[in-house]
């Protein structure tokens, strides 16, 4: 991206500012189906994109390609220094929209100005408040959605590679919904599952009584006779979701699934496309995926304008900095710059590594 008389955004270059995003997600195309869906919402709607496509071929431009001025204001305004924080600002500022109306949500009693200013509002289990390292704006998004603040948003989508912290913010979550005394469910997709077991846990969690057709069907414990696996799947699906929906006063459940990317295929197909389409109709339920594959969604599906995505990436420098300093570990300059270049802004990394210097390891 460039432009005839702007050359950095925020002291960075243009090419220094988009890297950090468009870096890895053009790999995983090269290598993949890719879906534009994995991208922010807000990247699309700033934008304007309405899908993508991975092309090989060179052609001479003319002219540089202008980045609109409202963008870059927009831009400098947030004083974000590269594209993935100003994707989290996004997400989280009270922002117009082009046709004038305030964002679906907002901030909970004055506008937040930047990402610094919304550490000072998000309420953390004490005992791991310390551990966040510039993860803010996802953990802001779900204390919004289990307080009810945020009703229009009921889905979040969490993906990232092995050290971004997606394990460790579905402990988050989990401790928050407890914290609060509320129902929370989650499950390791790592480890080999059906879909009746999913149904029979909220089944259990939910009180079994409140599920008269799904118990007298499932209480047969055998798939009947003559059926499908494709046609008792849809069957006991829809008994239960009858069942879920009758219920006139049904507590707040959280469901929390992490390493959905090694769901098996046939379970993979039942969440995107059978338990998540009946779960519009189901308001008391929250649903956080974690992984390194999004849980794939339509463009025009309620959950596209109803759920939150989020791509974990390395965090930066001064977030590695102000951990070290919140865990009592002085780290020179030099040091940090070589830490955070090595492992590459991994939040997993580095926190080990301090844990380790503080007990003597290293």
């Amino acid at each position: 991206m460039a432009v005839d008389t702007r050359r950095t955004l925020n002291g960075r270059s243009y090419r220094e500012f988009f890297t950090p995003l468009f870096d890895e997600f053009l790999e995983e195309a090269r290598s993949s189906d890719f879906d534009a869906e994995q991208y922010p919402p807000s990247l699309l709607r700033l934008f304007a994109i309405d899908g993508i496509q991975i092309v090989q071929h060179m052609r001479a431009e003319a002219a540089p390609e202008k980045l609109p001025d409202k963008i870059v204001e927009e831009i400098e305004k947030s004083e974000c220094e590269d594209i993935l924080e100003f994707l989290r600002y996004l997400e989280t500022e009270k922002v117009k929209e082009e046709n004038g109306e305030v964002a679906q949500y907002e901030m909970y009693d004055q506008p937040t100005d930047t990402i610094s200013d919304m550490r000072q509002q998000v309420s953390l289990p004490t005992n791991l408040s310390r551990h966040v390292m510039d993860r803010y704006p996802e953990v802001l998004n779900f204390r919004m959605m289990l307080d009810g603040i945020d009703p229009e948003h009921r889905l979040m989508r969490m993906v990232g590679d092995q050290g971004q912290g997606k394990t460790w913010l579905l402990s988050i979550f989990q401790k928050m919904a407890e914290e609060k005394q509320m129902l929370c469910l989650r499950f390791d997709l790592s480890e080999p599952k059906e879909f009746e077991e999913i149904l029979d846990e909220i089944w259990r969690r939910l009180e079994t009584h409140n599920f008269p057709t799904y118990s007298l069907r499932r209480g047969t414990r055998e798939q009947v006779e003559g059926k499908t696996p494709e046609m008792w799947r849809f069957e006991l699906t829809k008994c239960f979701f009858t069942d879920w929906q009758a219920i006139k006063k049904s507590r707040l459940l959280v469901l929390l699934f992490d390493t959905f990317e090694h769901a098996d295929p046939a379970l993979k197909d039942w969440v995107e496309n059978d338990f998540l389409e009946r779960l519009k109709r189901v308001e008391q339920v929250i649903v956080v995926f974690g992984g390194r594959q999004w849980p794939k969604i339509r463009k025009d599906d309620y959950w596209h304008e109803h759920g939150y995505s989020f791509p974990l990436n390395g965090v930066r420098i001064e977030d590695y900095e102000q951990y070290a300093e919140q865990r009592g570990l002085r780290l020179e300059p030099e040091e940090l710059t070589q830490l955070h270049q090595s492992m590459n802004g991994l939040p997993k990394l580095f926190a080990e590594f301090v844990e380790a210097r503080l007990q003597g390891g290293v």
